[in-house]
């Protein structure tokens, strides 16, 4: 993996907005989303919450090491480039850049942490187990019939029990 961290436009109002959101109740957010009288509704938001608890938390890891990128440059931005050829107003740009830069990371990485938090209790009071041990299901490795296999007949009665069932 790369130790590249692109590099976005931001500023201090946007890491304002960001770390705001890191207060919103995202537990009620999500739970809202569930019609908890129907047991259909429940089972079937599993998909849905497992694969938001399993997205921020990669949205987090992912923050945090861009965080951690940035920090490692400021370090270095201490230790070798404060003394800029090209002028100290140049130097003191760059380095301004990159502590918005880490900022804004941090901030993301934060309200991750709380979405993934929040969906992660929800996903827990649920289906009562933690969302890593959920284990999808796998394409069977036998052999199964299908329709194409199936003799004309058997094709005809199976016809005739769904005409049936649908009368």
């Amino acid at each position: 993996m790369s130790n590249y961290v692109p590099r976005i436009e931001t500023s201090a109002s946007d890491i304002d907005a960001i770390n705001s959101q890191v207060g919103i109740d995202w537990y009620q957010l999500y739970k809202s989303q569930v019609d908890e009288t129907s047991e259909v509704d429940i089972k079937y938001m599993n998909i849905y919450l497992w694969q938001i608890c399993n997205s921020t938390y990669k949205s987090m890891t992912t923050f945090q090491r861009y965080t951690q990128g940035y920090r490692d440059k400021i370090k270095m931005s201490i230790v070798d480039q404060r003394e800029s050829e090209t002028g100290q107003e140049i130097a003191q740009t760059n380095f301004d850049t990159l502590t918005e830069q880490a900022k804004t990371m941090d901030a993301l990485y934060r309200k991750y942490e709380a979405m993934h938090t929040a969906v992660k209790k929800l996903y827990l009071e649920l289906y009562k187990e933690d969302f890593t041990k959920r284990k999808l299901p796998q394409k069977s490795k036998g052999q199964m019939r299908t329709l194409k296999d199936m003799t004309p007949s058997e094709l005809a009665s199976i016809e005739q029990a769904v005409d049936s069932m649908l009368k």
